[in-house]
């Protein structure tokens, strides 16, 4: 495994305890708005998150397979986990918002890669 994917693999795995915690593990979801404003600030961080993913997995992939690649692992891991909270282990509602903001964040983490050349190893 090259050594520039070390962060990309750390952070799936962060990511993925991050998605899949219990539900009694998790703060409630008034703790998830900061008052007086961000009422979806949960959303802000699945986005965060995803677009963390999307960078450090495009800066490991090698370039002649990183685009289609990442975009369908990440969007499966979208769907995978917001899915995977339905079951009864996790206990947690899934949310089609929750996937789109995944993908969007996959979408603007792969797309920062491109506009900053200086992270560039490949």
């Amino acid at each position: 495994m090259p050594r520039r994917a070390l962060p990309a693999w750390f952070w799936t795995a962060i990511l993925l305890v991050l998605c899949l915690l219990p539900r009694h593990l998790t703060p409630e979801r008034r703790s998830m708005t900061i008052p007086g404003g961000l009422p979806h600030l949960d959303k802000v961080v699945h986005v965060a998150m995803f677009a963390a993913f999307g960078l450090l997995w495009t800066r490991a992939v090698a370039p002649s397979r990183r685009a289609r690649m990442i975009f369908v692992v990440g969007v499966m891991l979208a769907v995978g986990t917001e899915l995977a909270q339905g079951l009864v282990v996790v206990d947690r509602d899934p949310d089609l918002l929750d996937a789109l903001a995944d993908v969007a964040g996959l979408l603007m983490g792969m797309a920062s890669y491109r506009l900053a050349p200086r992270f560039s190893t490949a």
